[in-house]
C-alpha cells in the first residue's frame, strides 16, 4: 500500500493489474480497520475516565449531604 502512486513498481500484464488492485483494496481495508481499532481504544479510555469522574462527583455529593469530613 505504501508504493501506490509512485510508479516504481508497475504491473506488466492484466493478471498482475488485477492482483495489484485486489491487494490495494485489501491493504486499504486492513489500514482502515487498524485506524478504527485505535480510535475505539481511545474512545473506551475516555468513557472510563468520564465514568470515574461521574462516580467521584456522586461520592462527593453524598459526603457533603451527610456532612462527612474530607479527611475521612
Amino acid at each position: 500500500m505504501t508504493t501506490i502512486g509512485y510508479g516504481d513498481i508497475v504491473p506488466k500484464n492484466a493478471v498482475e493489474t488485477i492482483a495489484c488492485i485486489f491487494i490495494m483494496i485489501i491493504a486499504c481495508v486492513i489500514f482502515g480497520y487498524t485506524i478504527n481499532s485505535v480510535g475505539s481504544i481511545f474512545m473506551e479510555l475516555k468513557k472510563e475516565d468520564e465514568e470515574k469522574k461521574e462516580n467521584l462527583l456522586v461520592i462527593n455529593r453524598y459526603m457533603n449531604e451527610k456532612s462527612i469530613s474530607r479527611e475521612l
